[in-house]
């Protein structure tokens, strides 16, 4: 079972930037790239800090179903 690699992007792009320490979120951007879209943006550029960065996994985790490793 694999999930559609557009439909990844379009909810992690959600999950980062409805955060509420996430400042730029416009500095996410999408490339397409043979067919599939590729995040990509710089935690920096988020102004996110390492609390932030744990906080957004764990959404992810929660919103896939999945447990991301240490």
């Amino acid at each position: 079972y694999y999930l559609d690699p557009n439909e990844v992007a379009r909810r992690i792009m959600r999950i980062i930037s409805l955060h509420d320490n996430v400042k730029n979120p416009e500095s996410m951007t999408s490339i397409h790239n043979g067919g599939n879209w590729v995040l990509t943006f710089f935690l920096i550029n988020l102004g996110i800090n390492e609390l932030d960065y744990v906080e957004i996994m764990i959404g992810i985790e929660n919103d896939f179903r999945i447990e991301i490793s240490d």
